[in-house]
């Protein structure tokens, strides 16, 4: 079962800032999980942004709270 995290759909894709204002963290704290590979932002074709899945944000929240 996964958990629902408010505002999260497992099947979505976030933006760092989605990311960041769904867990109450930071964009620096965001930095540091992705530098130890905590998470793995994954990228759209011909798109420089980070984007996340809702199954990694929620295993996020879990590793964190």
């Amino acid at each position: 079962m996964v958990a629902v995290l408010q505002g999260i759909d497992p099947a979505g894709v976030y933006t760092s800032g989605q990311v960041c204002r769904a867990l109450g963290i930071g964009v620096a704290t965001l930095s540091r999980y992705k530098a130890k590979g905590i998470i793995t932002p994954g990228h759209r074709p011909g798109s420089s942004w980070d984007f996340y899945s809702g199954r990694d944000i929620i295993r996020l929240h879990r590793i964190v709270y």
